[in-house]
């Protein structure tokens, strides 16, 4: 179903209107736009033009399943109209001059006697076209609202948003998790429609003690309705509001759908759904403080730090033709012993469990020394090593011959 709005003045007031209803929005003229909201019943549609007309300051309102139509009642008619092909009674009414047509064919309408749409569509077509040609064709498209019109959306917005106001104030979850569910139901058929997802929300609940935000985010973009229920109602459940709640705010920031390929030969894996529900549950019993994904530090002494942000699990690059690509390199929990057969000061061979290995390239050494205010100061040499069998290391030399190998490239 489509909506046109006509100001009183310019389109800002109709423009914050039309953002709560759908993602798609054209400005037509001045004074002027055009929005759809989807997937719901006519009668729905038409009672929330209703609602947007008595907030004030719009002339005219037109509800139509044809864009077209919607356009032509708001522009020529008061009020809040209302016609479908079944039911195109409203607009019939409207007044032949607002086809686009030519001066002979308005003289020869009023000289006819024909005043509205629904006349000029009840004159014989054959004969019509016979002596106008085939613009009467298109005429009668738009009298009867089966006109063609292709929307151009030209408002586009980053947040999708959604607001109730609740009769009475509520104090449990069970009432509010319904509230989301209507709330995270309506602004993904918006999603969807407009081929985007989401992976970031912001939760606004007011009450009279006070008013409670909360941000959720996704490590990926996802439009289950299930997923997102879980996050926001444990994230409320962390830190629920000591009041009474008598409104709800939702606002999804919208982003690319997340790509997804299945392979027959992949292993079993966890879902990144399953895995950030996971996630959420853990710190509820451990604590947001315990529980993160490990992050390299520029030390040796600490070799990781936690951090909540849980984006490098399922991060996604995307490299350009021409960009550095960077190398992955895997620490191992326990270093690994080896030895090294120098020649003129350079690696020339490893030996790793008993099998030897020559080196194609070393590159080294480097001096690390750090630390030097704590009793565990080292100073030690490094070597990268790329072996005749493609690996490369990371080996660090321990003594004439020793080494140890703390990890490897990928």
């Amino acid at each position: 179903m489509f909506v046109a709005i006509r100001s009183d003045s310019d389109n800002s007031k109709a423009l914050e209107a039309a953002r709560r209803h759908s993602p798609n929005i054209e400005i037509v003229g001045p004074r002027t736009l055009l929005f759809d909201i989807t997937g719901s019943a006519a009668k729905k549609v038409r009672g929330i033009a209703e609602g947007i007309f008595e907030e004030g300051a719009y002339k005219a309102i037109g509800v139509s399943d044809n864009a077209a139509a919607a356009l032509m009642l708001a522009r020529h008619r008061e009020g809040v109209s209302f016609a479908t092909a079944e039911d195109p009674k409203e607009l019939e009414e409207i007044p032949v001059d607002a086809l686009d047509a030519d001066r002979e064919f308005r003289e020869l309408m009023d000289a006819w006697g024909i005043v509205t749409l629904g006349e000029f569509k009840r004159l014989p077509e054959d004969d019509m076209v016979e002596r106008f040609g085939l613009d009467v064709v298109t005429h009668r498209e738009a009298a009867s609202g089966t006109a063609y019109r292709a929307p151009a959306w030209n408002v586009r917005d980053n947040s999708f948003l959604w607001s109730r106001r609740l009769d009475g104030e509520i104090k449990t979850i069970e009432p509010l998790h319904f509230i989301l569910s209507a709330g995270v139901r309506q602004v993904f058929e918006n999603l969807s429609y407009a081929g985007l997802s989401t992976q970031t929300a912001n939760i606004a609940l007011s009450g009279r003690g006070g008013k409670k935000e909360y941000k959720v985010r996704l490590v990926f973009p996802v439009l289950n309705e299930k997923i997102w229920l879980r996050q926001m109602v444990s994230k409320i459940e962390q830190d629920p509001p000591e009041f009474g709640i008598e409104s709800v705010d939702l606002e999804f920031e919208s982003c690319r759908p997340r790509v997804v390929q299945n392979n027959l030969y992949s292993g079993a894996v966890l879902e990144p759904e399953n895995l950030d529900l996971l996630v959420s549950k853990l710190k509820k019993v451990v604590g947001v403080e315990e529980i993160g994904v490990p992050r390299l530090l520029d030390s040796w002494s600490r070799p990781f730090s936690m951090t909540e942000n849980l984006s490098p699990l399922t991060r996604e690059f995307d490299e350009k033709a021409g960009e550095t690509v960077f190398a992955a390199f895997y620490r191992y929990p326990k270093p690994l012993r080896a030895r090294l057969g120098f020649e003129n000061g350079v690696p020339r061979a490893i030996s790793i469990k008993g099998k030897k290995q020559m080196v194609r390239v070393a590159s080294g050494p480097w001096r690390a020394d750090a630390e030097w205010h704590r009793p565990e100061a080292f100073a030690r040499d490094e070597w990268d090593l790329e072996t005749e069998t493609g690996a490369v290391y990371r080996v660090v030399v321990s003594g004439p011959g020793e080494a140890l190998i703390e990890g490897g490239f990928d």
